[in-house]
């Protein structure tokens, strides 16, 4: 980034900022991390120059709502994202525990369950042998949206 090595080879003590840039803030934030002044005196002041209930303080503060906005949406997103197959652990069923550690009844799995493989399905190659311990499960079509199809699925369950 062009503007933390700015501030590198320049290693200022004040920085004022009259066309204010998130990215900009954004790099002396990373410099001020990367290199920590142990005593308050020496640390870097940053001043903002602009005037009140401008267009241009509109539009800073207009950037920084976008980008609270935009982190407040990946927290939730990361909260209600589903967990991974290898880390679902002890909240999987005996069933699915057994198909992960015998790789062997996973169908269109690699390497134990843990890569996913493209078949063709067209033809009935791939297909897997029949295997009749295997148990159906029916999904209601509203459940499509959740993890728990997959995960089944994944688990070596039709």
């Amino acid at each position: 980034d062009e503007a933390l090595l700015l501030l590198q080879d320049i290693e200022p003590s004040y920085v004022i900022l009259y066309d204010t840039d998130v990215s900009f803030i954004r790099a002396i934030e990373i410099y001020c991390s990367i290199y920590p002044s142990a005593n308050e005196d020496n640390r870097l002041h940053v001043f903002f120059m602009m005037f009140e209930a401008s267009a241009e303080e509109k539009n800073f503060m207009k950037s920084l709502e976008h980008e609270q906005n935009a982190f407040e949406r990946l927290i939730h997103h990361k909260k209600t994202m589903p967990m991974p197959m290898f880390t679902v652990g002890a909240g999987a069923t005996q069933e699915m525990q057994q198909a992960l550690n015998s790789g062997s009844g996973l169908a269109g799995t690699y390497a134990k369950g843990s890569l996913p493989l493209s078949v063709d399905t067209r033809t009935g190659r791939g297909k897997p042998k029949a295997n009749s311990d295997k148990r159906d499960i029916a999904v209601d079509v509203r459940e499509f949206r959740s993890a728990l199809p997959s995960i089944l699925h994944q688990g070596g369950m039709r």
